[in-house]
C-alpha cells in the first residue's frame, strides 16, 4: 500500500468487499456502540489493507517465508471484543495468510497460554482496549504483541482500490489457498479442555453462502450482533454481514429492552 492507493487481492472475502466499496463507498458498514466507531466499507477495507501491511512487517523473514509455504499454518492470536478493530485484525491476519486465534479480551492468562501453545501462534494481537491485557499476556507468555492502531482519515478519505488481476504475481500478497485455514476457533470445553475447530477458507466461504439463504441477508438489512466474537455464532454473524454487504452494529454494550 502506498498512501491512499491500494491493491486488493481477487480471493474470497476481499472480492466481496471490494464490490460494497466500489458500489456503496459511504454505506456504513459497522457501527460500534461500545467505542463510538462508525465505519463505511471504504474505511474498513483501507483499515484492513493497511493493518495487513503492517501485521507483515512485526514478522521476521523466517516466519514470512512460511506465509507463501502452502505446507505451513501461521497461527495469530487476536485478543479483542466483538466490534470494529476484531473485525479489521480477523481479516488483515487473513489478508496476510495467517490463521486467527480468537479469544475474548480478557482471557485468563493460563488459558491463553493454552490456545497459543497448542497451535504454536507466533504473535498476540490486540484492541486498543486489550492493550494492557495484552502487553500482560505478551511479556508472561513470551511472545510478541501488535496493537490495532487507527489510520489518519486523511489517508483514507481518498482511497482508491484496485482489484489485482487473478494472473497477476505481486510479490506482497501471499498466494491464496482455498485449504489454508482462516480461523481456529475454540469449543466451550464443557466436557473436558478447550478442543481447536480449524475452519478452512473454502470451508467458511461456502458455509456463509449457504447461511445467507437462509438468513436472506442484503445490503439493505441492519445486524444486530450481541454476541462473543470468539464463539462460532458471533463469529459467523460478522462473516455474513461482511458477504453480504449488511450494516453490522456490535451492541453487547448497550442491548437493553428499553434500547431495542
Amino acid at each position: 500500500m502506498t498512501g491512499a492507493q491500494a491493491q486488493v487481492a481477487q480471493q474470497p472475502w476481499f472480492t466481496q468487499l471490494f464490490q460494497h466499496a466500489q458500489k456503496t463507498p459511504n454505506q456504513t458498514f459497522i457501527c460500534d456502540s461500545r467505542t463510538g466507531i462508525e465505519a463505511t466499507f471504504t474505511e474498513f477495507l483501507y483499515e484492513v489493507l493497511a493493518h495487513g501491511a503492517r501485521l507483515k512487517e512485526t514478522l521476521s523473514q523466517d516466519i514470512q517465508a512460511r506465509l507463501y509455504d502452502p505446507n505451513e499454518e501461521v497461527f495469530i492470536g487476536l485478543l479483542a471484543g466483538a466490534g470494529f478493530e476484531y473485525v479489521v485484525l480477523l481479516f488483515a491476519i487473513y489478508s496476510i495468510g495467517g490463521i486467527s486465534v480468537p479469544m475474548r479480551a480478557h482471557v485468563h492468562s493460563e488459558e491463553a497460554r493454552y490456545f497459543l501453545g497448542a497451535c504454536n501462534a507466533v504473535l498476540l494481537t490486540s484492541s486498543q482496549e486489550a492493550a494492557e491485557h495484552g502487553e500482560s499476556l505478551s511479556t508472561s507468555l513470551g511472545i510478541d504483541l501488535f496493537t490495532f492502531s487507527p489510520s489518519p482519515a486523511t489517508e483514507y478519505a481518498n482511497a482508491q482500490f484496485t482489484l489485482m488481476h487473478e494472473s497477476s504475481k505481486d510479490p506482497s500478497k501471499t498466494p491464496y489457498n482455498p485449504t489454508r485455514g482462516f480461523a481456529l476457533l475454540y469449543t466451550s470445553g464443557t466436557t473436558g479442555p478447550p478442543k481447536g475447530a480449524l475452519y478452512t477458507c473454502n470451508s467458511l466461504v461456502l458455509g456463509t453462502q449457504s447461511y445467507l439463504d437462509r438468513l436472506s441477508l442484503s445490503i439493505t438489512d441492519t445486524w444486530l450482533h450481541q454476541m462473543p466474537a470468539h464463539w462460532k455464532g458471533g463469529f459467523d454473524f460478522i462473516l455474513a454481514a461482511a458477504y453480504a454487504g449488511a450494516c453490522l452494529e456490535f451492541c453487547s454494550s448497550v442491548f437493553s429492552p428499553t434500547w431495542f
